[in-house]
């Protein structure tokens, strides 16, 4: 069996929706109070693999009725550097490879994966733990600037980005 990205996403969105994640193509995303949470299927360019992101942005950082694409997120990790006991199952979805998994799979992973990141990312006191905790990837130091309280506009972090030209 393998799994394609369309097949793919349309288990998501109904796994998301009542977790309250809104969809804007392969993208899955859920406000908290202060943090944005992220999941993206993202299509290998290599083979038939899908690989699946996850991120965390300050809401300050989305400025539109939708995030920024994935690139602008920060804390984005693929879901097989997580800890997670589904790590197998997300490096062979990015493999490609032809596989037997139980059908009922994806819904179990994905079901786990869209909780975590509601857990780690939509608590503002569980996120600043962690990113006070550190090291992790965070370009440009927004989730630093943003736990000490000095998040700067977004276009003062991203000068050319389209998604931010107004701002």
């Amino acid at each position: 069996m393998t799994m394609n990205i369309k097949e793919l996403t349309i288990i998501v969105a109904a796994l998301a929706k009542p977790r309250g994640f809104k969809r804007k193509g392969t993208m899955f995303y859920a406000t908290g109070t202060e943090t944005t949470a992220m999941l993206h299927l993202q299509k290998s360019r290599w083979d038939s693999g899908v690989y699946v992101n996850t991120g965390v942005l300050p809401n300050a950082m989305c400025v539109r009725k939708y995030p920024p694409s994935v690139g602008y997120w920060m804390m984005q990790d693929r879901a097989y550097e997580i800890a997670s006991p589904f790590k197998e199952y997300f490096l062979w979805l990015g493999s490609g490879d032809d596989r037997d998994f139980e059908d009922d799979a994806p819904v179990e992973v994905f079901g786990w994966l869209l909780d975590w990141l509601a857990q780690q990312y939509l608590d503002a006191r569980a996120l600043t733990e962690t990113v006070r905790a550190g090291p992790f990837h965070n370009e440009r130091g927004i989730l630093e600037d943003w736990v000490r309280g000095e998040l700067q506009p977004p276009r003062s972090y991203w000068p050319a980005t389209p998604y931010y030209r107004d701002q």
